[in-house]
């Protein structure tokens, strides 16, 4: 990411802040958890003692905490500076030792100055006191590597005397008036200010198991025979889909990302109260076109306002990489680094109600996902940071169409199934509601794999009243479950895709891609590597049997598009939108005929309404030409995060 060195100067002291906030929160006294008096103290250095305690296990992602003890084991009270922050290197530090025997120093550095020696930012100790406090993140500042073995950490606090420090800055008659903070002389003599080195804790670092880290993944790819790309009818509902979303278009909301913890649809599932997992997604034909929670990449380099105003197409993506926290543990943190804050959780953003996410969240189960965004009102990036709470992972986009299914032949209750693709389809489920839609008639389900080039009849059985219709959908959800989806997930999908799968006019298919296929279409990385993972891919391929009427109709009021009469050209319009994506192929067709320009030019104009393979095209076109700027990462690339 290139970003000026303004910019990056400002974001990493935000990020200082925030990182600030979120890693650590101070305890004493009373307020201090239960103690287990089983750590060892280092050794003491003129009255002060240390020690650190932390889990005997975690696992690659996990949110390594370490608690953090300082007591005074002299006879005399003492004043300790109460800011323990190791990432300010003069004020304290914390080793971390990786399972290969190297030392790790944190990633970040800050320093706060001299205001942290201010009077009042001191504690005092009484003898035999102590004070609490904890590190959070320590995986995140230390990005320690995907390498099973032990681990050990050490803490080390630099004291220091209080000084005079400026306590308030006034202008009178354009003059700087200052007033200062200055330590008695009791203050100063009683601070501790020596460097005192706790015990090295250890912990064993390992590879998530099933009950660590499982990805359950779903997707429904849309498909009209003869067409490029899959869900390239999906315009008007990604237009429809709330204005806090992330998107490239159909409406250019791309929002600048101002850092990472820092229609599939993806849960993740984990007993661990923390972890972070890195998730990746690639469109090697295609482009995503919206998503939710933020992503880490794409980002705007722009600002906010300056990304609403832009017109055209811009950059152009094709790939999405997350970084965020799972678990009920993230919490947004209050407050300045003096000691502890209210802290406040941060709740889910509102769905329309009418929204199909709403299904989506009702998986109970899976893990709370955490990510950090930006809203559009911010006046700059680091103004505009919006924390997000999702229960899923949510994109969708173009990718190449699984145009794989042919109905050969139907007579009847019978239908002759012919696999196009190079590989065997493990089954499919057929929906003969040809006429007037609605309601399906009669369906068949093929349980028996699907052959690479071959043939199967099946035939369909009548479906009538909502009681037949739930047995089939019960058989669906049992083929889902089968593939590996939670009969939650897979109760959720049914729900969303209803209409979808039952209600299209004509016959539609409804089979599942072979895992190899999924991958290849939507290569998808995650990190650290799921102990149990299941990408469930469905292709809906909409009328797939041969319809000699419908290609009448559709091809005579193409022919109305240039008719004299106004209200015959309109009503041929109305009448093409009204069909919709079935219309697909011959708008395609049409629309590239140069002897009827005005006919051309009015299939256009309907394809833009409906298709939104329109923009991908243009943005390879423009490509080629050099017209546009393209921000790709390589395959599997990691994105390298800024200091």
């Amino acid at each position: 990411m290139v970003r000026s060195a303004g910019l990056r100067s400002q974001l990493v002291l935000m990020l200082s802040v925030m990182t600030l906030a979120s890693a650590w929160v101070a305890r004493g006294g009373e307020d201090a958890p239960p103690s287990k008096d089983d750590a060892p103290w280092g050794e003491a250095v003129d009255g002060l003692a240390c020690r650190v305690r932390t889990r005997p296990n975690y696992c690659f992602g996990e949110s390594i905490t370490v608690e953090v003890e300082l007591k005074n084991v002299s006879e005399r009270p003492i004043l300790l500076r109460k800011n323990f922050d190791y990432k300010d290197r003069v004020l304290a530090s914390l080793a971390l030792v990786t399972p290969d025997g190297k030392e790790l120093q944190s990633q970040q550095s800050r320093s706060y100055g001299n205001a942290v020696n201010s009077p009042k930012n001191f504690i005092e100790l009484k003898a035999g006191e102590s004070t609490r406090f904890e590190f959070t993140n320590l995986a995140e500042a230390f990005s320690l590597p995907e390498r099973a073995g032990r681990c050990q950490v050490r803490y080390t606090y630099n004291g220091s005397k209080p000084r005079k420090v400026v306590a308030s800055v006034t202008i009178r008659n354009g003059q700087r008036e200052e007033t200062f903070a200055e330590p008695t002389q009791e203050q100063v003599e009683r601070a501790w200010a020596g460097k005192v080195e706790s015990n090295a804790a250890a912990f064993e670092w390992s590879a998530p198991r099933a009950e660590d880290l499982t990805v359950h993944e779903w997707g429904v790819f849309t498909v009209y025979n003869d067409l490029k790309y899959a869900n390239a009818g999906r315009l008007a509902e990604w237009g429809d889909l709330p204005d806090y979303f992330y998107r490239q278009f159909p409406v250019r909301r791309m929002r600048w990302v101002p850092g990472a913890w820092d229609k599939p649809i993806v849960y993740f599932y984990t007993q661990r109260p923390s972890l972070r997992v890195r998730a990746r997604v690639d469109f090697p034909e295609g482009c995503p076109v919206v998503w939710w929670p933020a992503a880490q990449w794409p980002v705007d380099e722009d600002v906010p306002r300056k990304v609403i105003q832009r017109d055209g197409l811009g950059e152009f993506f094709d790939t999405l990489v997350w970084d965020v926290q799972l678990g009920d543990r993230v919490e947004r943190f209050d407050g300045e680094f003096g000691g502890p804050k209210p802290k406040a959780a941060i709740q889910p953003k509102e769905l329309p109600e009418a929204c199909w996410l709403n299904e989506a969240r009702k998986v109970e189960k899976a893990a709370w996902i955490h990510a950090e965004g930006s809203n559009m009102e911010g006046r700059a990036p680091w103004m505009s940071v919006q924390h997000e709470k999702e229960k899923f992972l949510y994109y969708d986009g173009l990718a190449p169409a699984p145009d794989y299914l042919r109905c050969a032949k139907s007579e009847g209750a019978s239908l002759t199934l012919r696999n196009k693709a190079g590989f065997a389809l493990p089954w499919v489920l057929a929906i003969d509601n040809r006429g007037e839609g609605g309601a399906p008639k009669r369906l068949a389900l093929l349980e028996t794999p699907l052959a690479a080039q071959g043939e199967a009849s099946v035939e369909t059985l009548p479906c009538a009243g909502a009681e037949a219709l739930a047995d089939w959908e019960a058989r669906l959800k049992r083929l889902l479950v089968e593939a590996g989806l939670f009969e939650a997930e897979a109760s959720s999908l049914v729900s969303i895709w209803r209409k979808g799968f039952f209600e299209r006019e004509g016959v539609t298919a409804l089979f599942l891609l072979p895992r190899e296929e999924y991958d290849r279409m939507l290569p998808m990385r995650v990190s650290p590597q799921p102990a149990a993972w299941a990408r469930v891919g469905l292709v809906v391929q909409a009328r797939i049997e041969q319809d000699p009427e419908l290609d009448k109709r559709i091809e005579a009021l193409i022919g109305k598009l240039d008719a004299d009469d106004f209200d015959s050209r309109e009503a041929a319009k109305r009448e093409l939108a009204e069909l919709g994506h079935v219309t697909f192929r011959y708008l395609h067709e049409a629309s590239k005929k140069e002897d009827r320009p005005e006919v051309a030019a009015r299939c256009k104009e309907l394809l833009e309404a409906f298709d939104a393979s329109a923009y991908l095209e243009k943005a390879k076109a423009a490509l080629r030409a050099g017209k546009l700027k393209a921000k790709r990462l390589e395959p599997f690339h990691d994105v390298k995060k800024e200091p």
